[in-house]
């Protein structure tokens, strides 16, 4: 698989530069580190056309890259794009209704990994959106990345929530407003999480009171 042989030859590079110095250094861990971001992209390409990988073999291809990708690339914005170009490919997948509700538990089974790529097929197929998984990643992520996918989550599958679960997602982004203000500081996060109050608003599920507090610490707030 063209995806593995570039992950490998990257990491090799990078581990490599460690017995150098200076300028040797300096460009081994550059190259390594470029050709290593190159074999997700090739993944994600060729996990779109595969259609004989058993969903075993392919969720764990999947966990096993978003693992290898977040502990090999600093964090960043080239990080970001590749884990995102990642999860988009899997929620596509979840539109074209290649997963299922059993798989989704499995997926929730496991570690980390396994549940951000579980948030991506939430995303793609609402009908398998687990309402306590959403809830939970938006109030105690493990990521900024996590917590945005379960936000995004919440805000793309708003109608087939139930009401107590659309009071459950406000309610924990006004004790994050309050609190950490992790989503009022992040600008992607922010802004889902005031579309989704605004749909709280028209479904009467928040008050106008309340959307005005948001509203008022908002603007006092200068998202990064």
């Amino acid at each position: 698989m063209i995806s593995a042989v570039l992950l490998i030859a990257g990491v090799v590079l990078v581990l490599w530069a460690k017995n150098e110095d200076g300028w040797e250094q300096a460009w081994r861990v550059e190259v390594g580190a470029a050709i290593a971001l190159l074999g997700p992209l090739f993944f994600i390409e060729e996990m779109l056309r595969s259609r004989v990988v058993s969903l075993e073999e392919k969720f764990d291809q999947l966990r096993k890259s978003y693992g290898l990708m977040r502990g090999l690339l600093p964090p960043g914005d080239a990080r970001t794009y590749v884990l995102d170009r990642l999860l988009s490919a899997v929620t596509e997948q979840a539109r074209a209704g290649y997963y299922s509700a059993p798989e989704i538990s499995r997926l929730l089974d496991g570690d980390d990994e396994t549940r951000m790529i579980a948030l991506a097929i939430m995303q793609g197929d609402h009908r398998l959106i687990k309402d306590e998984v959403i809830i939970n990643s938006i109030g105690s992520s493990k990521s900024g990345m996590e917590q945005y996918h379960a936000l995004k989550a919440a805000h793309d599958g708003w109608s087939v929530l139930v009401r107590g679960t659309k009071r459950s997602a406000v309610d924990k982004i006004l004790e994050d407003a309050s609190g950490a203000s992790y989503i009022i500081t992040d600008a992607p996060r922010r802004f889902l999480a005031e579309e989704i109050l605004g749909f709280a608003l028209t479904d009467g599920v928040l008050t106008q009171a309340e959307m005005d507090g948001w509203t008022g610490l908002a603007r006092s707030v200068q998202p990064r």
